[in-house]
């Protein structure tokens, strides 16, 4: 990419809505700047038919649907005969230059009698009828399929300049914004001849045809272009000069009448243009045989423009000399080529066409959003200036209440702005290194930061190693360090593409990181300090009060069983202290039952165990295997001094990530230890809680339930 790219996405999709906005006005412009009858006429023998009246317009109550009009005249005695030619649409339809400028000429004539004050309509019954022209056309009298093509050359373009924005030092995707933009400019061209009422003036007419044809061979000359240098060239020379010097050949014979060629030139230009285009696909073809990849591209762009484009004009042109052909309109033609751009976009997503991410639909839906903002703009204040007078005030009312609140909500939720400072940022990465995490965590975490932050149209790893945060492609991308690996975050295109990362974005970005990296490196300080502490505690308990209870275990009296079941749980608790050694819940249940079991028997319990065992092994922490050993040993103590109990029936359970765990008994409390009954039920409560869980009990009818719930499957030090 250019490094000293200047252009975003957004940036080139607003320019090239301004480019197509005006060049429409223009052909809006001549469109509606000709005299007005306030009809629609179709072509037949021997002259025209009415096929619509406007309501609003001069004719009304003076032609009507289905009259056959075959002169005109003006007071100043001008009279000229109409025939079915004097409403074709494409003056190219002609066969030789010749007859489109005897066509040209009769359109003349026909607009300097529409310029007279009145105008005199004679029908095929004999009768005569005088109208009033208009002095220009209003836009209300433009039919829907009128604004079609100007919308259509916006889409054209927009495809290409977006593609262009991303790909500066593309040729190919030059070649594309090339192509949009004539598509631009051969679309509203086109539209002036065809939505004409009955007739131009011939200078201005010749000029509209000019342009149309400017159009067509920038479209043309821009997909040939692509086609032979796309994915890659297709070979060491090429056809593309000889096409445009072919092509200019063409239009400096257009215009100043050099030469007669066969078939207005258009039968020869359209051959020519899709025969170089297929020898480029071809060539393509035959050098990618070993690169599927791209001879689905290839294959996808003939698919696109040969097929559906190149196809449409034959059926367009052909008609004329295959008679068995059908005849097809220029404006239904136009359909066509709308479908060749949008084309593009799924084309992007499946094959990553010009290079380009699947983020691209994010630019075009922020784009349209804030263009139906403007659109809303002006529908607001056209409907306030069509207003009478009584409803003004309540346009006012409901657009100063209702619609700017929440058309100003909507904007800064779409483009917030504002100075970023560290302040709103730096608490939320501090708390999360201060309360720690797993690496995946954490790294999730800064990506989100600089998500937020940015807001970039992408956010990826990539495997380029920095220290420091980069600016690179001119602006558009944003190289960030991870915090735990040698890769880095590659960001692209800053608030959804509407500018370029500058110097002050890689200073946050590297004060972020110098932060949230310091932050790391204390907490991992901290942590170690904390695992050689535990560490020391664990080497003094063993070493001193271990080797204490161990001489008192070999004394063969009452205490040395009261020193071996101290021993036990001491060893329990250096075990929880040591964060490096991990059990497994099936392990751990295992010891649980055999536990239970030598407690029950002696004290003739009845003992049922119910473990629904998962599919795959869950890890558990020292620290959660301790916590969890003990609450079970707490309720089993319970059931044998506070209750009257025949059977104990255990249960677990794990379902979402949650153990669940029920010890029911048929004793019944007894009353007068319900004291110490309670401070049990609270350890129990406070272990469960300190593990993220559950506790609860309750009594029923014969018996007393204990359950919790807790994790499991993360570490919970």
């Amino acid at each position: 990419m250019n490094k000293s790219l200047k252009v975003t996405p957004y940036g080139a999709l607003v320019s090239a809505s301004i480019v197509a906005i005006l060049i429409s006005l223009i052909s809006i412009g001549v469109s509606s700047d000709s005299p007005w009858l306030g009809t629609r006429f179709a072509g037949v023998e021997g002259g025209l038919v009415v096929t619509q009246v406007n309501p609003q317009g001069p004719a009304v109550g003076r032609l009507k649907t289905g009259d056959r009009v075959t002169a005109i005249s003006n007071i100043s005695g001008e009279s000229i005969q109409l025939k079915d030619l004097d409403m074709v649409e494409d003056p190219d339809t002609f066969s030789t230059l010749r007859e489109r400028d005897i066509f040209l000429e009769r359109q003349g004539q026909i607009f300097q009698i529409l310029q007279q004050p009145e105008v005199e309509l004679r029908l095929a019954d004999g009768n005569a009828v005088m109208i009033v022209p208009g002095k220009s056309r209003p836009l209300h009298s433009f039919p829907f399929l009128f604004w079609l093509p100007p919308l259509y050359g916006l889409i054209a373009l927009l495809v290409g300049a977006f593609v262009w924005s991303i790909q500066q030092r593309s040729f190919p995707a030059l070649c594309l914004l090339l192509s949009g933009f004539g598509a631009m400019v051969l679309l509203n061209s086109a539209n002036i001849s065809i939505s004409r009422e009955l007739a131009l003036r011939a200078d201005l007419f010749k000029t509209v045809l000019v342009s149309y044809h400017i159009g067509f061979d920038l479209l043309s000359l821009g997909m040939n272009a692509l086609m032979w240098n796309y994915p890659k060239r297709a070979a060491k020379w090429s056809v593309v000069p000889l096409v445009a010097v072919v092509m200019a050949a063409f239009l400096v014979n257009e215009i100043f009448g050099l030469t007669e060629l066969p078939g207005n030139t258009v039968l020869l230009q359209v051959p020519f243009y899709i025969a170089t285009s297929l020898l480029g696909l071809v060539l393509q073809w035959l050098g990618h045989r070993k690169n599927p990849m791209d001879r689905a591209i290839i294959k996808y762009l003939s698919l696109v423009w040969l097929a559906i484009s190149g196809t449409m004009m034959v059926v367009y042109f052909a008609p004329d000399s295959i008679s068995w052909l059908p005849e097809i309109s220029l404006r239904n033609s136009f359909h066509a080529l709308l479908l060749v751009y949008l084309s593009f976009v799924p084309a992007v997503s499946r094959y990553r066409l010009f290079d380009i991410d699947r983020w691209w639909l994010k630019v075009w839906l922020w784009f349209f959003a804030g263009l139906a903002i403007v659109a809303m703009d002006l529908i607001l204040v056209s409907l306030a200036n069509l207003a009478p007078a009584y409803a003004l005030g309540i346009s006012v009312i409901v657009a100063a209440w209702l619609y700017f609140p929440l058309r100003q909500w909507f904007w800064m939720k779409m483009f917030p702005h504002g100075k970023r400072n560290l302040e709103d940022y730096v608490p939320m990465l501090i708390g999360h290194f201060v309360r720690g995490g797993e690496e995946s965590e954490l790294h999730g975490i800064w990506r989100r930061v600089l998500d937020d932050i940015f807001r970039p149209l992408s956010l990826e790893v990539s495997p380029e190693d920095v220290e420091t945060a980069r600016i690179v492609d001119g602006g558009a991308g944003l190289l960030v360090p991870c915090l735990f690996t040698d890769y880095s975050l590659a960001l692209s295109y800053p608030d959804r593409g509407a500018r370029l990362f500058n110097s002050d974005d890689s200073g946050l970005a590297q004060m972020l990181f110098n932060i949230s990296h310091n932050a790391m490196t204390r907490q991992a300080s901290y942590l170690k300090g904390m695992r050689d502490e535990r560490k020391r505690i664990m080497r003094d308990l063993h070493d001193d009060v271990g080797g204490k209870l161990l001489t008192l275990v070999h004394l063969e009296n009452a205490t040395s069983r009261i020193a071996s079941e101290a021993l036990k749980r001491l060893r329990e608790i250096i075990y929880s202290l040591d964060a490096e050694q991990n059990t497994t819940l099936n392990q751990s249940v295992a010891k649980w039952r055999l536990e239970a079991l030598e407690r029950c028997e002696p004290a003739d319990i009845g003992f049922e165990w119910r473990w629904e065992e998962p599919v795959d092994d869950i890890g558990l922490s020292s620290r959660q295997a301790l916590n969890l050993t003990l609450i079970l040993r707490e309720a089993l103590s319970n059931i044998f001094q506070h209750a009257r109990a025949g059977k104990v029936v255990y249960t677990f359970r794990v379902e979402n990530g949650r153990l669940s765990v029920q010890v029911v008994n048929d004793g019944v409390p007894r009353e007068a230890s319900s004291k110490k009954s309670g401070n049990g039920l609270r350890n129990m409560r406070v272990r469960a809680e300190e593990l993220d869980g559950s506790f609860g009990y309750r009594a029923e009818s014969g018996s007393f339930h204990i359950e919790f719930d807790v994790p499991v499957g993360g570490n919970r030090e």
